[in-house]
């Protein structure tokens, strides 16, 4: 897969997960725990992928706790516009509206 898209073993490897988000009962990476919850192998294991995203993407917006940053120990849903507006006001991001169905 590396060689598909031209990434050397080196910008991939020793990687490390990156704790950000903490949610019960899952910990600090729950992902990973999921993905190792479902035994999933590849990216091509769709229905398990499905399952694991319902399972914890809305809880981690709603439940999950942050523990990096200015907003740690804190709701990602309580702080999620705290952020957007720092990073709008530091030029770090812009506001970007898509739409959910066709346009007509």
């Amino acid at each position: 897969m590396r060689e598909k898209y031209s990434i050397s073993k080196s910008m991939v490897e020793p990687f490390e997960p990156q704790p950000i988000i903490n949610l019960e009962p899952y910990g600090n990476l729950c992902a990973k725990t999921v993905y190792e919850q479902l035994h999933i192998q590849s990216q091509n294991d769709l229905d398990k992928l499905r399952q694991a995203k319902s399972e914890i993407y809305k809880k981690s917006f709603y439940e999950g706790i942050l523990l990096v940053g200015k907003y740690q120990q804190k709701r990602i849903f309580d702080v999620k516009k705290l952020i957007q507006n720092d990073l709008i006001e530091s030029k770090e991001a812009c506001i970007y509206y898509e739409p959910e169905d066709k346009v007509k």
